[in-house]
């Protein structure tokens, strides 16, 4: 999207409303992760950091809800931490817990081959892929996780240290927004239905800055 905005501007084309909206959440954006940056330098205190890192991701995003997992090593093997979550539409006092480290869970997949997952609807995921989607979660709380966007947390060594899931983009797709979109309650099926949007293609590169430059610090 992004490009076709810069090939209009080369040729003087006209920008209509969805361009224009487009450039001004590109540009509340940029200037979120400048600003997550310098807390990054700033901040030392890591739940605090857990928390900007995670609030700032689902803004930018449009994210109804989101989580960051943490790598740990121990003798027994090495396992991802559920270290904090955060959800706009329900209320649920998360607790944490560890996981094995493997293929079959998507935070595992994403921790272990290091790539990005962009999945329009983790209840759709192929049966021939090794992760899947298990939707305890959404069967205790009522809710429904739709599209989600797993990104890992790099080192500037290559050692992915955590992951970082996002779950329910809310932006509209012709007219993006993410300061309104993070007002969008999700309480129906119909909600789930009609709000939520598959995470846009350009999140993936400004999600995975945000993942590494949160790893690094």
């Amino acid at each position: 999207m992004i490009e076709e905005i810069q090939k209009k501007f080369s040729t003087h084309e006209k920008l209509d409303d969805r361009d224009i909206s487009e450039l001004i959440d590109a540009y509340r954006d940029q200037q979120a992760l400048i600003d997550i940056g310098k807390n990054l330098i700033e901040e030392r205190d890591t739940d605090v950091l857990l928390r900007i890192i995670l609030s700032t991701s689902e803004r930018i995003t449009g994210a109804d809800a989101g989580s960051i997992f943490l790598v740990e090593h121990a003798e027994e093997g090495t396992f991802l931490r559920f270290a904090y979550s955060h959800t706009h539409s329900i209320n649920v006092d998360y607790a944490e817990f560890k996981m094995p480290v493997d293929h079959m869970s998507i935070a595992g997949w994403v921790s272990l081959e290091g790539q990005i997952l962009n999945i329009p609807d983790v209840y759709e995921i192929d049966q021939d892929k090794p992760y899947q989607f298990k939707r305890f979660f959404d069967k205790t709380h009522g809710y429904r996780t739709k599209s989600m966007l797993a990104v890992p947390m790099r080192r500037h060594n290559g050692d992915i240290i955590g992951v970082i899931q996002l779950i329910n983009s809310k932006e509209d797709s012709d007219y993006p927004d993410s300061e309104s979109s993070s007002g969008i309650k999700l309480s129906s099926p119909e909600d789930y239905e009609k709000k939520v949007r598959p995470f846009n293609k350009r999140y993936e590169s400004l999600m995975e800055a945000i993942a590494n430059q949160a790893a690094i610090a």
